[in-house]
């Protein structure tokens, strides 16, 4: 459970268990259940399944513990909690009755939703994505995060004396672009918040925008939101490789 901490990760690792008894495939321990997560996570999740018969051995666990590549993982991971924080403040704030402004209890299951189903590696890339646009970067106001899950993340940061119903007008906007810059993700997420200042407290709004079909009036507004407003008109594309477990 402390390895596979997702969900998505969690029910991945029940059903790659399942097809091995749905292919005939016998499993013979002489270790334990961890030992048989150790040759899962060895072979990149996945079980081998290229003969009828695996045999989990003692002690697997214990040498992929002591791997660099999976010492270098558990430590690059860290930053894949403030993905987890973000939702814990949201849903905390929802069964404290905090919500004050601008987000539906629709908005918040389905942004929630979207996500918690992110995978831990899938959290590192958007947790450090969303850290690193709030302490670093100061000269851009908005940041899009493409998911390997399918979802588009809009990242927006306001003055703080600018209007709350202002910011999340613009959030809902730029979800909107986004779904029109990358047509292949029907699902956007956008959270909004202030610009970081040390010492001084913040609020946060999400919305979850999800289209299936992007008609010619959809074209058309999307045209004149990019052009006229300049939302994402001219975005600085950066593609980066990350390796799950480092070298």
């Amino acid at each position: 459970m402390e390895t596979l901490n997702t969900i998505t990760d969690f029910i991945k690792y029940l059903r790659d268990k399942e097809f091995l008894s749905i292919a005939g495939i016998q499993t013979t321990f002489l270790g334990f259940e961890e030992d048989l997560l150790a040759l899962y996570v060895h072979n990149n999740r996945i079980f081998p399944v290229n003969s009828n018969c695996l045999l989990v051995d003692k002690g697997l666990w214990i040498e992929v513990m002591k791997k660099p590549e999976y010492i270098a993982k558990i430590e690059e991971d860290k930053i894949s909690y403030v993905w987890d924080n973000i939702i814990e403040l949201f849903c905390k704030d929802f069964y404290d009755n905090n919500l004050e402004f601008g987000i539906s209890l629709t908005d918040l299951e389905m942004s929630m939703r979207a996500m918690a189903k992110e995978d831990r590696f899938q959290r590192r890339i958007l947790g450090k994505s969303f850290f690193e646009f709030l302490m670093e970067v100061k000269d851009i106001r908005s940041r899009c995060v493409l998911s390997s899950s399918g979802i588009s993340y809009v990242f927006l940061t306001c003055p703080r004396d600018e209007k709350r119903e202002n910011r999340l007008s613009e959030l809902g906007a730029r979800c909107f672009v986004i779904r029109g810059l990358y047509p292949e993700n029907k699902t956007v997420v956008g959270i909004a918040t202030e610009i970081y200042e040390q010492g001084h407290g913040y609020s946060m709004d999400a919305i979850y925008y999800s289209k299936d079909d992007w008609t010619e009036m959809d074209k058309k507004d999307f045209n004149e939101l990019k052009n006229n407003l300049g939302f994402f008109n001219k975005p600085n594309i950066k593609n980066e490789r990350v390796d799950e477990y480092p070298q």
